[in-house]
């Protein structure tokens, strides 16, 4: 499994011609990137963390394309980092366990 550091996860997702992680993007949504990626079965796993008009931070776990950079929302937002983390690893592991044998984790 390949691990993307925060700057390589944003660099593909430019490369791809995507704007999720522009500057002004992350601050308009007052978002920030809370982990590095981790790829399995095409897939970057990620966590980011959000702030609504008249909230707590929020955390949610996302995926991108390594072949689009298209990046998908995952799970309901989360109260804490460490739930994200336990349900992201609940992801992988699924992804994982799915994959096994069928050749498609190039990671």
């Amino acid at each position: 499994m390949k691990t993307y550091t925060k700057t390589e996860l944003k660099a593909l997702n430019v490369e791809k011609g995507k704007y999720f992680f522009k500057p002004d993007t992350m601050r308009f949504f007052k978002s920030k990137l809370e982990t590095t990626g981790r790829a399995i079965g095409g897939e970057i796993f990620f966590i980011t963390s959000e702030v609504p008009p008249h909230g707590k931070r929020e955390y949610s776990v996302r995926a991108m394309r390594e072949e689009t950079g298209t990046i998908k929302h995952l799970t309901i937002r989360f109260g804490s980092l460490r739930a994200a983390k336990e349900k992201m690893r609940d992801l992988i592991l699924t992804v994982q366990h799915a994959t096994m044998g069928t050749g498609h984790d190039k990671n």
